[in-house]
């Protein structure tokens, strides 16, 4: 196999805690199995996959709207219309997350509700418009339940929820698509691994 490919291995066993890297130093096994994982450990776009799993898109919506904010993450003028699909995302009939996610009008225009057949909604988009993703960037924040927050998740307005938002660009730079998920906080940990210097690439 490739290098690159052994590296990845290589990085998802450490993640999962069988092996220890150390840098000029022989990796060492650690355990036989898994690492007990509080959450979700964020390093890769295989990582979000892993973490959507088996969860259900149901769609809300597909529509044209207003926010001032993502259209500025865009490089749009504030008052520009961009794509939106909202969705709630549930395992087992029971949703954990309200899924938002906004398009430039680039992106959007050639998208249609009907090709939104997957809860991991960059895969629709690299595999309807072929497009490759080359960069993301998450954020993470808290934020209280809002009235459509608390009807989508079955809980009370004002229940802390835990907010990430998924900004996708393409090899150019040019953006692809602002996620956001909308979470019971109780339902959602997020887990990631800081290194003291950078890694070789």
């Amino acid at each position: 196999v490739s290098r690159i490919t052994t590296r990845h291995a290589l990085r998802l066993l450490e993640a999962e805690g069988y092996i220890q890297k150390a840098q000029a130093r022989r990796l060492v096994v650690i355990a036989t199995s898994p690492a007990r994982r509080d959450g979700w450990f964020i390093e890769s776009m295989a990582d979000i996959v892993a973490m959507v799993g088996d969860a259900h898109l149901h769609i809300q919506s597909w529509r044209k709207e207003n926010s001032a904010t993502d259209a500025k993450g865009f490089g749009l003028p504030i008052s520009a219309p961009l794509h939106c699909l909202r969705g709630i995302l549930s395992r087992d009939g029971k949703p954990y997350a309200r899924s938002i996610i906004y398009f430039p009008p680039a992106i959007g225009s050639r998208l249609s509700r009907r090709v939104f057949d997957d809860a991991v909604v960059f895969r629709v988009v690299q595999r309807e418009l072929g497009i490759r993703i080359d960069d993301v960037r998450l954020t993470v924040w808290a934020e209280l339940a809002a009235e459509d927050d608390a009807r989508d998740l079955h809980c009370r307005t004002g229940a802390a929820l835990l907010v990430s938002q998924l900004q996708y660009w393409d090899a150019s730079r040019a953006p692809i698509e602002i996620a956001y998920s909308r979470a019971l906080a109780s339902e959602g940990r997020l887990s990631t691994r800081l290194v003291a210097s950078p890694r070789s690439p």
